[in-house]
């Protein structure tokens, strides 16, 4: 008897060993994007790294213009196809060459297999997410089920396309079984490492984090266009490109880079980061795919840690309710933190964004204590 136990608990072992050797050889999910700003390639790459850390196998995340429809469709994969629209409710770049292809397949070229389509936009546009509407019928009429409804990421929405994703990834990760949120198992995306500051960091000059693909450009006018009272800021923005290369065609969509008031920044060193010395030098190691190209772009330099709080943090952004879920997870205090996310996410979900600053200055010892307790 007792033999016949340790035989059992032997294969078992062998089992789940074999399992875990074939898991990237069985069904997965393949995500692919086209995003002319950035924004939807961002947020295929989160939608990458939460079902990795969910124990999805993810076979690849890509721009649309690297994939092979019939590859990807004739397989047990659940294809993931995201997209934001542009100009007259086109397709953005990366996605036409597909298009094109979709167009030219006939009846009798049926395609087999699962797949689901998020898009995103702003629903106060003629189009919006018209790309991903074309997209959903044209996949589903050459013959894919749809194992998803499509959905809409709305930047109008309370929290702009967070809203819409937020209820749309409990029925993706439904479909391909993953773990659920509490089981997620975080991984770090980045390695920090620190340095002193020398004279001569001290004496080289400001430079500007400049994006891949972007032009630096002087503003000629920045003006409100919405009342103060009104809950979005909607700006009419001039640019000078006189003295640059930077043609562009009616309809074109332009990403805007801003950064943060160096001065606010300041006083969030001043009153809540505490801790951290806003003039260490420090060096950024991507560790993960999921990483967006503009971070893996400007961590290719040293910089002071001032910089990236001014240049790549949104600090002062009305925090979404997932950021108090995983504030929670994450928490070194957990009680403390989960006494009180379950407040916050009530409380700042119904704020407007002018709002949230005044939620956070009530209270500058709260804010001291989740920056060095929580993190």
């Amino acid at each position: 008897m007792q033999r016949h136990k340790h035989l059992l608990a032997a294969s078992a072992e062998v089992v789940h060993a074999v399992d875990d050797l074939t898991s990237g050889l069985g069904a997965g999910v393949r995500v692919y994007y086209a995003s002319d700003t950035g924004t939807t390639e961002q947020l295929a790459k989160r939608l990458s790294g939460i079902l990795k850390r969910r124990g999805v196998v993810v076979k690849t995340c890509s721009g649309m213009d690297e994939l092979d429809l019939a590859d990807s469709a004739n397989s047990d994969d659940l294809l993931v196809l995201m997209t934001s629209t542009c100009g007259d409710g086109d397709m953005p770049s990366a996605a036409t060459t597909l298009w094109e292809q979709m167009l030219e397949m006939n009846g009798s070229q049926k395609l087999v297999g699962r797949f689901c389509v998020f898009g995103l936009g702003d629903s106060s546009y003629e189009h919006f997410c018209a790309a991903a509407v074309q997209l959903d019928a044209r996949v589903a009429k050459l013959g894919m089920t749809r194992a998803i409804p499509l959905a809409k990421g709305d930047d109008r929405a309370e929290d702009g396309w967070a809203t819409a994703f937020d209820e749309w990834l409990p029925k993706l990760c439904g479909e391909v079984g993953a773990k659920p949120e509490d089981e997620e198992e975080y991984e770090a995306l980045f390695e920090i490492a620190s340095f002193p500051v020398t004279a001569a960091d001290k004496n080289l000059p400001y430079q500007r984090i400049v994006p891949p693909g972007s032009l630096p450009v002087p503003v000629l006018e920045n003006r409100r266009l919405t009342p103060e009272s009104y809950e979005r800021d909607i700006r009419h923005i001039a640019l000078d490109v006189s003295a640059t290369d930077l043609p562009f065609r009616l309809g074109d969509a332009l990403t805007l880079y801003p950064k943060n008031l160096e001065s606010d920044v300041d006083v969030l060193f001043n009153e809540v980061v505490t801790h951290l010395d806003r003039n260490e030098i420090v060096s950024v190691k991507c560790l993960s795919d999921d990483v967006p190209a503009r971070l893996r772009s400007a961590f290719k330099a040293r910089m002071p840690v001032k910089q990236i709080f001014v240049e790549l943090l949104d600090i002062f952004g009305k925090p979404g309710r997932s950021f108090y879920r995983q504030l929670a997870r994450l928490s070194r205090n957990i009680a403390d933190v989960e006494s009180a996310v379950k407040g916050a996410v009530e409380e700042v979900g119904q704020m407007k964004e002018d709002d949230v600053e005044k939620w956070f200055d009530e209270d500058v010892k709260a804010k001291k204590r989740y920056s060095t307790e929580a993190y």
